[in-house]
């Protein structure tokens, strides 16, 4: 499930990244097209006073921050590491497809039905039990020892089982 929904957010995100990039060229395109039009009409203002609208460019070129939106970025990530819009972050890492089956923890290979054998597990009895809302706690029938971390001897023929140390 998880896996799947990690496949469509990709498949949204390179869509998404597709329509950006279009985007991203066709406002290119524009900016170099109104570009070439504000040179051309600039060029004829300068050119008819060239005295007087120098020191208007000059001035209006203090007043006024010209620089692109990328640009103020860049000198602001230059400057100021500390913006959370700034900070590094690895990217997500992915999820690996799910096995159809699990795997068999003694061969490595896919788990079946008929390697599955039912065990009758004995509970501790409840005066024994230290703690009351402890999870469930299983004995082994031949040692009567509690069963936590040790190895467990299963017997396939008889369905009985005990722990390897008894």
């Amino acid at each position: 499930k998880d896996y799947d929904n990690q496949i469509a957010k990709l498949e949204v995100k390179e869509e998404l990244k597709m329509i950006e990039d279009k985007n991203h060229k066709v406002k290119q395109f524009v900016e170099s097209q109104s570009n070439i039009i504000s040179n051309n009409s600039n060029s004829l203002v300068v050119n008819n006073n060239s005295s007087g609208n120098s020191e208007y460019w000059e001035s209006r070129k203090r007043k006024i921050d010209d620089t692109d939106k990328e640009t103020k970025l860049a000198e602001l990530q230059r400057v100021s590491p500390w913006v959370p819009q700034f900070t590094p972050s690895a990217a997500p890492s992915l999820i690996k497809e799910p096995p159809k089956r699990p795997l068999s923890p003694f061969s490595n290979r896919a788990l079946r039905v008929k390697d599955l054998m039912p065990i009758d597990l004995i509970r501790e009895s409840p005066e024994e039990e230290d703690s009351k809302s402890g999870p469930t706690r299983y004995i082994c029938p031949v040692s009567r020892k509690t069963i936590t971390t040790q190895k467990v001897i299963y017997i396939r023929k008889t369905g009985s089982y005990m722990l390897e140390s008894a």
